[in-house]
């Protein structure tokens, strides 16, 4: 566990009592609130929305303030926003999150409200609102075997993805993966398992849009056993769209 925040809630598509952790009850929260400096509640599935406010907030989180006696709360969601100028023209979504600052009694009543119900706070004019960014967000995800973790939620995603490529190099999984959140969205993926020796063979597939919006997917291939290497290839194209050198890939996909 981080020294200086826990992510308390997990959230399965299956729940039928309200959001229910698999790791931590409420008395454990309320002992951590005291000793962190924030505390990251993060929700994988039946994420909740505010119409015309926030969607899909994939993170709520409460945060100590430097004073001690107040804290902030944060909600990190979606905004969509019409075109101007042609409404056949489909709304771009932003990454956005709203934040409030109030009393430590006041957001531990908030938290415990979302942690029993599901319930997401009223945002009114007392809340404010922050972009994070000014461009659509491609989200990415890691899979390790069955395990799934949206990436753009954690904020040591790099590390995740260290100990990813060292799990699968040690035989801990099988095959792991770095992929759009959506598999048919232009983008570049990765998938990763046990190759020869001490290699790893990775698949590499970038899919994009033609002038008629149909995608296409190229692929390619090889071995490797530079963790260091591959983790910059990965990082590099999650972050800024970028491909590896494929000069010493082999092309083994390519569909219309």
């Amino acid at each position: 566990m981080a020294s200086n925040s826990v992510d308390v809630l997990e959230i399965f598509e299956d729940s039928t009592t309200g959001w229910r952790t698999n790791k931590y009850d409420w008395n454990f929260i309320q002992r951590e609130w005291d000793t962190q400096k924030y505390l990251s509640f993060i929700i994988y599935d039946n994420r909740q929305s505010i119409e015309n406010i926030i969607y899909d907030v994939y993170s709520i989180v409460m945060f100590h303030n430097e004073d001690k006696n107040t804290c902030t709360i944060y909600l990190y969601g979606y905004i969509e926003e019409p075109s101007e100028l042609d409404e056949n023209v489909d709304p771009r979504v932003y990454e956005i999150r709203y934040f409030k600052e109030m009393s430590i009694p006041a957001g531990l009543a908030l938290i415990k409200n979302f942690y029993d119900n599901a319930t997401l706070p009223v945002i009114d004019e007392s809340w404010e609102k922050q972009y994070k960014n000014t461009t659509p967000p491609r989200e990415y995800v890691l899979t390790c075997d069955n395990d799934i973790f949206y990436l753009n939620q954690y904020e040591l995603s790099n590390q995740m993805i260290k100990d990813a490529l060292e799990g699968v190099a040690n035989g801990k999984y099988d095959i792991i993966a770095v992929r759009p959140s959506n598999l048919d969205d232009p983008g570049i993926s990765y998938f990763i398992e046990r190759g020869k020796g001490k290699n790893l063979h990775i698949s590499l597939y970038i899919t994009i849009e033609d002038d008629v919006e149909d995608d296409i997917v190229y692929g390619f291939k090889r071995e490797s056993s530079n963790l260091t290497s591959i983790n910059y290839w990965i990082q590099e194209s999650i972050t800024s769209n970028k491909l590896p050198d494929l000069s010493d890939w082999e092309e083994v996909k390519k569909k219309d």
